[in-house]
């Protein structure tokens, strides 16, 4: 199934991406059926209450990797979280073979903020993923006892980055 970002479908109808969230939700009664992305029956749907027409295809349309991208949602994992699971990995970053946090933002997440490096951080820390060397210390590595979820983890985002070609 085809989905779409909101700020795509707002422009692709010209509206505002919090006008379109509204419009969305009064459809489908949830927010996590909308945000962050629509599937284009939904899209459709709205086109017509604003005036427009139903497109065929669509700029920003999502329709590669559906399959990795909902393994990865299964598994708690956006993105971010998976770069950088993937280049602890591929850096070979396992127990006490520590990172430093500027590392892994410059060399994992380059078009990522800071605080959204942070915000991963915390979420894979949360799932049992990665440790730190200490409370206050940037230094993170892999988990060995998360062995598997992490090759889940892995799989998952190279089958999502080969569907994108």
């Amino acid at each position: 199934m085809a989905t779409l970002r909101i700020c795509d479908a707002a422009s692709a109808l010209g509206k505002h991406p919090f006008e379109v969230l509204l419009a969305a939700v009064r459809y489908d009664k949830t927010m996590s059926s909308c945000w962050p992305e629509m599937d284009k029956d939904l899209f459709d749907t709205l086109a017509l209450e604003f005036g427009g027409k139903p497109a065929g295809t669509l700029p920003g349309a999502r329709t590669e990797g559906g399959e990795a991208r909902k393994a990865l949602r299964e598994l708690g994992v956006d993105d971010e979280m998976a770069k950088i699971v993937c280049g602890l990995a591929q850096e070979n970053h396992w127990g006490a073979n520590y990172a430093p946090f500027k590392e892994i933002q410059r060399h994992f997440c380059r078009n990522c903020s800071p605080s959204a490096v942070k915000k991963a951080i915390r979420s894979l820390k949360r799932l049992g993923i990665i440790g730190a060397k200490d409370q206050h210390d940037g230094a993170l590595s892999l988990r060995t006892d998360s062995k598997a979820l992490i090759e889940k983890v892995r799989k998952a985002w190279e089958s999502l980055r080969a569907a994108k070609g």
